[in-house]
């Protein structure tokens, strides 16, 4: 997804979600100097205890305009041109 608020390159959300990381943060097709406002990424990781905070173990940065999905389906609630809400909540990912 997007960066969407970027305070630093342990602080920034992405797609709404809370992402920090740490020295053992793998990047790929960037480094931790493009971490900024709107860049596209994927981010693997764990939550945190508290299940608030993603710690990346990996931040891939991603160019180009395509977008993808992901989610476990829960409920179908229907569809419009080709979408379905999954888990109540629609969330995009960047794709090359």
């Amino acid at each position: 997804g997007m960066i969407t608020r970027f305070a630093s390159k342990t602080d920034f959300d992405v797609a709404g979600r809370k992402v920090t990381t740490n020295t053992s943060t793998r990047y790929e097709s960037g480094t931790e100097n493009d971490l900024a406002l709107n860049a596209r990424v994927e981010v693997e990781g764990s939550l945190d205890a508290a299940g608030l905070l993603l710690v990346a173990a990996k931040i891939e940065f991603r160019k180009g305009g395509g977008a993808g999905i992901a989610g476990k389906v829960v409920t179908v609630v229907g569809t419009m041109s080709g979408t379905s809400v999954i888990a109540g909540k629609v969330e995009f990912a960047d794709e090359d």
